[in-house]
C-alpha cells in the first residue's frame, strides 16, 4: 500500500511536465493555411505556472476569429499567434482570449514577416 502512495504522490508531483500531452491542443494543423496570407504577432503571457498552461491559451487562441496558427512557450512567457492579414483579429480579441484562459498578455510585438 505504501508502494501505491508513493507513486501516487509522485505522478501527482510531476503532473506539470507533462500535463499538455493528455490535454491536447485545439490549434489547426498548419496544412490546410499554406496558400493564406498570413503574419505573425507576439503576445508576451504572463501568469502562467506549468507546461499545461500553454495548452489552455492554445485552445483559447483557436477560438478568435482569424487566427491560423499559435504556439506557446511557457518558459519564455510568450505566445506567437499566426493571424490571416486580409481579416486579422483585434489586439483586444487576442487578449480576452488569454484573459479566459486565466492569464492576462499585452501585444508585444508583430514579427514583421509574412507566410503564404
Amino acid at each position: 500500500m505504501l508502494w501505491l502512495a508513493t507513486l501516487a504522490v509522485a505522478a501527482f508531483a510531476f503532473f506539470p511536465s507533462y500535463a499538455s500531452v493528455f490535454a491536447g491542443s485545439k490549434t489547426p494543423a498548419v496544412s490546410g493555411f499554406e496558400s493564406i496570407e498570413s503574419k505573425e504577432l507576439v503576445l508576451e503571457v504572463s501568469g502562467m505556472t506549468c507546461e499545461a498552461c500553454t495548452v489552455s491559451v492554445q485552445n483559447e487562441l483557436a477560438t478568435v476569429p482569424g487566427v491560423l496558427r499559435s504556439e506557446v512557450d511557457f518558459e519564455a512567457g510568450k505566445a506567437i499567434v499566426l493571424v490571416q492579414t486580409d481579416a486579422p483579429p483585434s489586439a483586444d480579441a487576442l487578449l480576452a482570449a488569454v484573459h479566459r484562459a486565466g492569464y492576462s498578455a499585452v501585444l508585444a510585438a508583430s514579427a514583421g514577416r509574412d507566410e503564404g
